[in-house]
């Protein structure tokens, strides 16, 4: 994995990513681990670990996908954060992408409200 982004690799056509393509064209090694072992607490601390090693080429990459395991209703929200603040649901006053759990849910609420699916 050293040198390469994380990212969640779907099982299925609607994926942007085709796992094997990305194996054979640029040697990524895919899968790390089914999202069923990733998605629980030892799958946590196996990303920690990764990040602690350096093993990627950049740990944003990592982070994101620690995110959007880990934090409820972050997978949906994250599209929609600049707009729910440009609507005023909530002002940001933490670093960009590491919103609280309080702004998650007043994204969530936009989306609800405006009927965004």
């Amino acid at each position: 994995m050293n040198g390469y982004g994380m990212r969640i690799v779907h099982n299925d056509s609607k994926c942007m990513y085709d796992g094997m393509r990305e194996k054979n064209v640029n040697n990524v090694s895919v899968p790390w681990r089914p999202l069923t072992t990733a998605y629980s607490q030892d799958g946590m601390i196996d990303l920690l670990e990764l990040i602690s090693d350096n093993e990627f080429k950049n740990n944003d990459d990592v982070l994101e996908v620690i995110k959007r395991l880990f934090i409820p209703n972050y997978e949906v929200a994250r599209f929609h954060f600049e707009e729910a603040i440009s609507f005023d649901c909530f002002e940001p006053n933490t670093k960009p992408g590491f919103y609280r759990t309080s702004d998650i849910q007043r994204t969530m609420e936009y989306i609800r409200d405006e009927g965004i699916k």
